[in-house]
């Protein structure tokens, strides 16, 4: 099983509590042979504030699964949020899966500009699971987080919803 988190530049628009998503594709693939990473978590996670890479405060958040040619897609929609100050930042993409761990970070696929590419190396999947560890630990709040710990971290202690 895999989760997928990514990140792509951008600033959303968020006006009177309504989030507007745009659509968003790519794929998930081993860094090292470009073989697609099937059944990985995929997160979606637009943020308020710094354009920093931290989740801990997401604004909203969706997940899905790649399927078996590492291919991912997030339908455009609207979600309502809780209005605030500060720039809506996102989506920011990253995946989990449990050979490569929790990588973040989306490219664009220089063979389509317009998917995202994510890719993760085997090598490196100790370091990445490291990065789990604020997740485990609920300090990161928000339905892709919280998604994100339960299919990462299933031996942690239980947090009531936010």
């Amino acid at each position: 099983m895999a989760l997928l988190v990514a990140m792509a530049p951008g600033i959303a628009c968020a006006q009177a509590g309504v989030l507007r998503l745009d659509e968003v594709r790519g794929r998930v693939v081993d860094r090292d042979d470009g073989a697609a990473i099937a059944d990985a978590l995929v997160l979606e996670v637009y943020v308020r504030g710094g354009p920093s890479d931290a989740v801990r405060d997401e604004l909203h958040g969706r997940t899905t699964r790649s399927d078996e040619r590492g291919r991912f897609h997030f339908a455009a929609a609207t979600a309502a949020v809780a209005p605030g100050l500060g720039e809506v930042h996102g989506p920011r993409l990253a995946f989990f899966h449990a050979d490569y761990g929790f990588v973040r970070g989306a490219r664009p696929d220089p063979g389509d500009a317009s998917q995202h590419l994510l890719k993760g190396s085997k090598a490196e999947a100790a370091l990445r699971r490291a990065d789990l560890a604020p997740f485990c630990r609920g300090e990161h709040r928000g339905a892709a987080a919280r998604e994100l710990a339960r299919v990462a971290c299933p031996d942690r202690p239980r947090r009531s919803a936010d």
